[in-house]
C-alpha cells in the first residue's frame, strides 16, 4: 500500500474531488423556471429547466437569454425560445439569432427582432422533473407498549 494513501486519505481525496465537481457545475449550470405558456406544448407554466452556460447555439436549441423588450419590472428579464436561425456577424465570432415561441401566440423575433449572441445566458440540456414528483412517505413505525 502506499504509505501516502491510506484509507482515511481516500475518503477525503474523494470528498474533495466531489466539491470540485459541484463547484464547476455551479459556474456552468444555471436552473430557471418558465413562467407563462408562449413554449407550450414543450414547455409549460412552473416548468424547470437545467441549462449550459454558453452564449448563442445551434438551430433547434432552446435557449435562456435577456429579454430585448423589457420595459418594467414586471416584464420578466429573460426569455426561453427556440432558434429558428443563426446569422453569422462578418469578421466576428458573434451571431444574430432569430427566434421563436412554440406557442402560436408567443413572442419571438418577428416582435422583437434578432438578438445577440452575447445576450444568451444558456442553452437548455434538460428539463428537470416538477419538484412535487419527489414526495417522500412518511412512514411511522408503532411501538409495542410495555
Amino acid at each position: 500500500m502506499n504509505r501516502w494513501l491510506t484509507p482515511g486519505s481516500a475518503g477525503v481525496l474523494a470528498l474533495a474531488g466531489l466539491a470540485a465537481l459541484g463547484a464547476v457545475a455551479r459556474r456552468n449550470l444555471i436552473i430557471v423556471t418558465v413562467v407563462g405558456d408562449s413554449m407550450s406544448p414543450t414547455l409549460n407554466d412552473g416548468s424547470r429547466l437545467l441549462a449550459y452556460r454558453s452564449q448563442g447555439g445551434a438551430v433547434g436549441d432552446l435557449i435562456i437569454f435577456d429579454n430585448p423588450i423589457r420595459y418594467g419590472e414586471l416584464d420578466p428579464s429573460l426569455l426561453v425560445k427556440r432558434i429558428r436561425s443563426v446569422e453569422p456577424i462578418r469578421d466576428s465570432r458573434q451571431s444574430l439569432l432569430w427566434v421563436v415561441a412554440d406557442h402560436l401566440g408567443g413572442v419571438g423575433s418577428g416582435s422583437f427582432g434578432p438578438i445577440h449572441s452575447r445576450s444568451v445566458k444558456g442553452r437548455v440540456c434538460r428539463k428537470l422533473p416538477d419538484r412535487g414528483s419527489y414526495q417522500l412517505e412518511r412512514r411511522t413505525t408503532k411501538r409495542k407498549a410495555r
